[in-house]
């Protein structure tokens, strides 16, 4: 019998959650520098925080794209999603599916904000409501959708008064304040699953990011 969270483990291992790690480090450096108003004038006036907002949003997408192309987040493969929009102005979200789980990656100012609402993240917690595994234990030969079912998940990720990322699943349609966490703090250590029954692991030797010069740590607040 196999529960979600041995589901979600199967898909994100230790060393996938090591790169989810280093790719939103590397996308936060990359918008610090970017919005910098010492580099970039225009970024010193009160408007500031939408243009870092919207930098985030681009550079977070990208570095997971590139993560996995990199073989920082093994058994995952990158789509991006049209989500339409007006003729001629589309727009996509990058959505990582793995053999169990699909995941979106979701900024939030605080680790108990609600994540703001979307038609597409509405829907994924309709579908989570109806997933079996998220109610216990569920013999996949008594419910196939169980075995075939993508469990949908947020990656929600900020860092203005600390550093957080986890991987959760928001289930209620109409309560956005309901999920189930599946990891620990992935930005704090060693990334482990929330379970604390594995080993750590060092971290992957793989080449760096092209056009990446660094990956140190990103200032708070950005």
């Amino acid at each position: 019998m196999e529960t979600a969270k041995s589901l979600v483990q199967l898909d994100w291992t230790p060393q996938n959650l090591i790169g989810i790690q280093r790719a939103l480090r590397l996308a936060y450096n990359a918008v610090a520098d970017a919005c910098d108003p010492k580099r970039h004038a225009f970024y010193d006036t009160p408007n500031r925080p939408y243009g870092i907002g919207y930098n985030r949003w681009l550079a977070v997408e990208y570095h997971l794209h590139q993560a996995c192309n990199a073989g920082w987040i093994q058994g995952i493969a990158a789509h991006w999603v049209s989500l339409g929009g007006k003729a001629g102005t589309p727009i996509s979200t990058l959505e990582l599916r793995g053999l169990h789980t699909s995941v979106l990656a979701l900024h939030l100012r605080e680790q108990d904000e609600l994540p703001r609402d979307s038609g597409y993240r509405y829907d994924q917690r309709v579908n989570n409501e109806k997933y079996p595994l998220l109610t216990g234990f569920v013999d996949p030969h008594e419910s196939p959708q169980a075995s075939t079912q993508l469990l949908n998940l947020l990656l929600i990720h900020g860092d203005k008064n600390a550093e957080f990322a986890e991987l959760r699943a928001y289930d209620d349609p109409e309560n956005r304040a309901s999920f189930t966490t599946f990891t620990e703090n992935i930005m704090a250590g060693a990334a482990l699953p929330a379970s604390g029954d594995n080993e750590p692991i060092s971290e992957p030797n793989v080449a760096l990011i092209q056009g990446v010069a660094d990956q140190k740590k990103p200032s708070t607040g950005a």
